[in-house]
């Protein structure tokens, strides 16, 4: 069953907790101002004046780390930069080269709220399961052991909606050359966005499958080895699972060691 809600009310509901379902492609705002049902605006929102506007997303094969992070802060190639309030990146202490690299989905609320990958609850259940091998992802004091994570969509956008396959394909290019300058030797990837976005050109027919039935083996992006495994807020409502992704990352280690 489904609600018939207006954008007020999802808005009231969302202002109180409350969340509501909804099927793939419809979107309810997460900013509208309850007693209007106007969209805010956000002051946090870049000004576009500072980074140049891409012309052509092939230019992003050829950025540095300081023009990848300014390109991403004022993105607007995709519906899913409409309305956010900040986008997504690794800390600047973070950049560089990694043994690992761990991809998420898209950004929560915790995630946009710090601005970085994986934060909150979801964030500490990854550091405990990466610390269980001896591995981190807050330090680069040791290169061997750390870990560099990202996500595939790099913003949480202001009308709340799953992203089409044109979002995906479009950000999966910022995604592509985070992965030529960090140079892992394997990818981890934890959600079904993020396995769509590294694996569905090479392997077409792992576009639309569940991640239960794509974990378990290695892919490649390019030369790159990728395990696929449950996103941590799955395994956080899911504790059961938790033995089954541990598999995956340990799966993951063994393409190194």
């Amino acid at each position: 069953m489904s609600l018939n809600l207006d954008p007020r009310q999802r808005a009231m509901l969302l202002e109180m907790g409350v969340r509501v379902w909804q099927p793939k492609n419809a979107c309810s705002p997460r900013n509208l101002n309850p007693s209007t049902g106007t969209v805010l605006a956000d002051a946090r929102l870049p000004d576009s004046s500072v980074v140049p506007a891409l012309k052509n997303m092939n230019e992003i094969r050829l950025m540095d780390w300081p023009a990848i992070r300014g390109s991403i802060s004022v993105c607007q190639a995709c519906a899913m930069g409409q309305g956010r309030t900040q986008s997504i990146a690794a800390d600047e202490a973070l950049l560089g080269s990694a043994q690992l690299m761990v991809v998420g989905d898209l950004p929560d609320e915790n995630e946009e709220r710090y601005g970085e990958p994986f934060a909150g609850p979801a964030g500490v259940l990854l550091d405990n399961m990466l610390s269980s091998m001896g591995l981190n992802r807050k330090s680069r004091e040791d290169p061997s052991k750390f870990v560099y994570t990202s996500l595939a969509i790099k913003c949480r956008p202001g009308l709340i909606c799953v992203p089409a396959e044109n979002d995906v394909k479009t950000c999966s290019n910022y995604l592509n050359r985070e992965i030529e300058l960090v140079q892992p030797k394997v990818i981890v990837t934890m959600g079904s966005i993020a396995a769509q976005s590294l694996l569905s050109q090479s392997y077409p027919d792992t576009v639309g499958k569940p991640v239960g039935k794509l974990r378990g083996q290695v892919y490649k992006c390019g030369s790159v080895p990728v395990v696929v495994t449950y996103p941590l807020e799955y395994l956080l409502r899911t504790p059961l699972a938790k033995a089954r992704a541990w598999e995956d990352l340990c799966l993951a280690w063994s393409v190194i060691t």
